[in-house]
């Protein structure tokens, strides 16, 4: 979700691409909103912010551009909105504002949407548009299961052409500083996802995460997409009560190996969590 609120930002002119937050172990705003990491991890920008999932960076953005900001840029990615893919029963997922809050709303309910927490609810359909969507630069597809219907003498009855289902607005240096952070997220020794990464042989962004349930362990969320320079799979995974999204993101380096046909025995150590 960092990533689309990071675009939002600076999209929106709220901060800057290269304006860096106090990531420290609380928000300086409210002491009662913390970051996941125990360790002050000091002034960063978007691209580091994103690499290192810090959680202040993102409720400062919450903060200058409020929940019904966040939500009117956001719907460019699909969320609270069906994909359209060619399934039955598909759920919208919510992206919340201060309307859908009622009687409930509160200020501080910002801060908890900012890193995709709270009302915010979306599907791993979602999630896997949502990284494609960042790896084209802001062109969001479509998705669809059936790519063509023939008849039993093999006649072409129906193909499903790929269609442009909207687009996302960001200057340049928005979609510089989410690529780097996303790569940062795999490549650089303080990303959460460089244990995962470190030695993968394709160039791949991306970004872990945890969506809070109110159970003992959070549920584990992935997404990616490779080679980083040239796109040509998004993937999202998602586990149930995962804890750390770090933890499954093995579980997409698995699916890049397959993709490219890389020969692949896995990260070659385990001991980072985001």
């Amino acid at each position: 979700y960092k990533m689309g609120v990071g675009l939002a930002g600076v999209s929106t002119g709220v901060i800057g691409p290269y304006e860096t937050v106090h990531c420290n172990t609380t928000y300086f705003r409210d002491p009662t909103r913390k970051n996941w990491y125990p360790v002050d991890q000091g002034h960063l920008a978007l691209d580091m912010a994103l690499a290192q999932s810090c959680n202040p960076y993102f409720y400062e953005i919450g903060h200058r551009l409020g929940i019904d900001g966040l939500a009117e840029y956001l719907t460019q990615f699909g969320f609270g909105q069906r994909t359209g893919i060619d399934l039955p029963f598909e759920d919208p997922g919510l992206l919340p504002t201060q309307a859908s809050y009622g009687d409930r709303w509160q200020p501080g309910h910002v801060y908890s949407v900012a890193i995709g927490q709270g009302d915010v609810l979306v599907t791993p359909l979602q999630l896997a548009v949502y990284a494609s969507t960042i790896a084209n630069r802001g062109v969001r597809y479509e998705p669809y299961l059936v790519e063509e219907i023939r008849s039993s003498t093999g006649e072409v009855v129906r193909r499903h052409e790929p269609v442009v289902a909207g687009t996302v607005e960001a200057p340049e240096e928005a979609w510089r500083q989410v690529f780097e952070g996303m790569r940062k997220g795999g490549a650089h020794p303080l990303g959460t996802a460089y244990w995962v990464f470190q030695d993968f042989p394709i160039p791949v962004a991306v970004k872990t995460g945890s969506a809070e349930t109110g159970k003992a362990y959070a549920d584990a969320i992935t997404v990616a997409f490779a080679p980083i320079d040239d796109p040509q799979i998004a993937v999202a995974v998602f586990v149930e009560g995962g804890a750390h999204g770090s933890w499954v993101a093995p579980s997409a380096r698995a699916v890049f190996a397959a993709y490219f046909g890389i020969e692949d025995k896995g990260p070659a150590r385990i001991n980072k969590a985001d």
